[in-house]
């Protein structure tokens, strides 16, 4: 018998006996059907694919329930190893040119999955169950009966589907041992042993037909040959089964990649973009600015941030995938770990199709700024649904949150709030500045001025004593020349940094996610966010001014109020999404503590917000600090590299970026 003529019996065979066809002696010298392969397998009636019946719940299994049970567990494998052996068939059909050797594979394979049937029907059987009782589904064909070739047939049905089954072998296997059924884990553990070859030859094809050059891991290519809907996900069953797959020859690298991946199983992902020098590329004067040596590293050192904000469902745009060891790491400590994508030429389609196999449900990047537009244009020209909301750039400027600061000063003049004397003044002139830092500084304040593009203590020039006043003229002649005005005001004396964390919705309405507390160094850059108690190590008197002499925290319920006011104005410039309100406590001249509540708006994604996200996924109770090191503390550390500060941190420290590709940056979270 021909190998073509087996399929094409097992193919449109109505009854179950033409599926479990088999040939002892054949030969593939005629290869080519003349007949069309079908949409769906012929099947028997009770078992087709097409049926309408109503679906069937997946039983429970217990040591003192109905035996009848069982049975129905084992009608799902054995509809599973019918589709197997289907498609099997449908590859011998549809790809009569490839290689001899995987053709004659993929037999062998059929007898197998065919002795897997007759086992599974057989023991149903004595638990008075039939094949075609239970309603069957077809997810395996949709998946793969529209494979384009043997790369895809073998990504999806040997390392993806067999490979499931693997963990889902070995789950069933202690189950049915756990209630004293030792025959029908025996007959899983045949089929879990035979089940390392299917994955096995997968792993070997895999290999045989890499193409000339490509240099790129198992992992890589598997992921690049998977069809819509299948992902990586579908690849794991119930439980991880290590050993299984290593038997079957899958490298620790590909095993520990697999671990670590937690995208869902095929529904649309949010994509979010780590983009953290938005105001740098709204200040420059060239449309694509040479971005300096360590911004870009600390950009690429940080780049993996966004997973703390990604559900399992998303997916975060990355230059570099991260290695799975580190995501391993991570997902060990119980963090939710989504999918990690690279930019890819993409060419638009002639629709924005749902059925788009890479359509996405929106695009997040860390800030809405002419550099996102740029790195997600190949998105959005595939899904034009998804184009960036238009914002407008003012919202960006300090001297924006200054206009902010007054309206607010003006209608809340507490005694505890910074009064508008005390709050910055936009100034497009550099010489007015300089005439109003002279006068404060002739009032007893120390000055600080802002360039109206610069973030995280960046972009400004303190002056403390008339020494500062020569530098601080030539910055401030440079800043206004290039972005048109500074922003003057007293530098005070600072107690405490907090941030309100906000969201602004599609529709314009505005969420105050939490507020929390960061900390600077004494120029005012950012150092990092405590997760926990924000109250903690805070003296009487401080607490007593933060909270108030009535219930409630005072300071604390302001800024929340403080978030929704910034947020409706920012609404009202077209930005949507994530945005932190930077905020100060401090000493005021008279020995008070006061609340600056708006110190600069920030309208895009911050820290803080990755650190409420971990609070969330490591649990509320957990204390610790969030912080960014970077070189100068390896140097206090006495070592060179950030590797190797991080094994000099404290006993349950958790790296939340790579610190092996670190250079200028790694985040981690230090315990208390």
């Amino acid at each position: 018998m021909e190998l073509r003529e087996l399929a094409e019996t097992i193919l449109f065979a109505n009854a179950i006996e033409g599926k479990l066809a088999a040939a002892e002696d054949w030969s593939d010298a005629q290869r080519r059907s003349q007949i069309e392969t079908p949409l769906l397998p012929g099947r028997p009636k009770n078992l087709a694919l097409d049926s309408g019946r109503p679906k069937h719940p997946f039983p429970g299994l217990t040591r003192d329930g109905p035996l009848r049970a069982r049975g129905e567990v084992l009608h799902y494998f054995a509809n599973h190893e019918l589709l197997a052996i289907e498609l099997m068939a449908l590859f011998l059909l549809r790809f009569p040119d490839a290689p001899p050797g995987l053709r004659r594979a993929v037999a062998g394979t059929i007898g197998e999955e065919q002795d897997h049937l007759r086992a599974y029907m057989a023991r149903m059987a004595d638990f008075g169950v039939s094949f075609g009782d239970v309603p069957v589904n077809r997810f395996f064909w949709d998946c793969l009966a529209q494979m384009r070739g043997p790369l895809d047939y073998l990504a999806g049905m040997s390392l993806t589907l067999e490979q499931a089954n693997l963990d889902f072998c070995a789950h069933y296997i202690a189950r049915f041992a756990s209630i004293d059924d030792p025959q029908t884990a025996r007959l899983l553990q045949q089929v879990h042993d035979d089940e390392i070859g299917h994955v096995g030859l997968g792993v070997l094809w895999f290999e045989r037909l890499r193409e000339p050059g490509d240099t790129r891991e198992l992992w890589a290519r598997y992921r690049a040959a998977l069809c819509h809907p299948l992902t990586p996900a579908r690849a794991v069953g119930i439980g991880f089964n290590f050993s299984g797959r290593e038997a079957a020859g899958l490298s620790a690298e590909f095993t520990e990649a697999l671990a670590a991946y937690g995208h869902s199983k095929g529904r649309p992902p949010v994509l979010h973009y780590f983009n953290p020098l938005a105001e740098f590329y709204l200040a420059a004067s060239a449309p694509s600015p040479t971005v300096p040596r360590a911004l870009a590293q600390l950009t690429a050192d940080l780049e993996t941030l966004p997973m703390f904000l990604a559900g399992k469902d998303d997916a975060v745009l990355v230059n570099r995938t991260p290695r799975a060891t580190f995501l391993a790491g991570l997902r060990h400590q119980g963090i939710t770990i989504p999918e990690f994508i690279t930019p890819e030429p993409c060419a638009p389609p002639e629709a924005d199709s749902p059925s788009d196999p890479r359509r996405l449900s929106r695009l997040q990047p860390w800030a809405l700024s002419p550099d996102a537009e740029v790195a997600l244009a190949p998105f959005v020209a595939r899904q034009p649904s998804l184009a960036l909301p238009v914002v407008d750039p003012r919202c960006f400027k300090k001297t924006w949150s200054v206009e902010l600061a007054r309206e607010w000063a003006a209608e809340n003049s507490q005694d505890w709030i910074t009064p508008e004397s005390l709050l910055g003044t936009a100034l497009p002139n550099s010489d007015e500045a300089m005439e109003l830092a002279e006068e404060l500084l002739r009032r007893g304040n120390r000055v600080v001025v802002k360039a109206p593009l610069g973030t995280s203590g960046r972009g400004m020039v303190r002056i403390f004593t008339a020494a500062d006043h020569a530098s601080a003229r030539a910055w401030t002649e440079r800043t206004v020349a290039s972005q048109g005005a500074v922003v003057v005001e007293p530098w005070l004396d600072r107690l405490l940094d907090l941030s309100v964390q906000i969201n602004v919705a599609e529709d314009g309405s505005v969420r105050v996610l939490g507020v929390t507390r960061f900390t600077t160094d004494s120029r005012g850059q950012y150092l990092g966010t405590l997760l926990g108690d924000p109250l903690r190590a805070i003296d009487t008197p401080m607490r007593r001014a933060l909270v108030g002499p009535g219930r409630g925290w005072r300071m604390f319920e302001h800024l929340e109020e403080v978030g929704l006011f910034v947020g409706k104005h920012l609404a009202g410039l077209g930005h949507r999404g994530p945005a932190g309100i930077d905020a100060l406590v401090y000493r005021d001249a008279v020995g008070g503590i006061r609340l600056k509540p708006i110190v600069e708006v920030n309208p895009r994604c911050t820290m803080g917000h990755i650190a409420l996200a971990l609070s969330r996924q490591l649990g509320k109770k957990r204390r610790g600090h969030f912080l960014l090191l970077g070189p100068a503390d390896a140097r206090r550390a006495a070592v060179s590299t950030l590797a190797e500060l991080v094994e000099q941190l404290p006993q349950g420290s958790l790296c939340l970026t790579d610190p092996d590709r670190a250079t200028a940056l790694v985040a981690v979270l230090v315990p208390e």
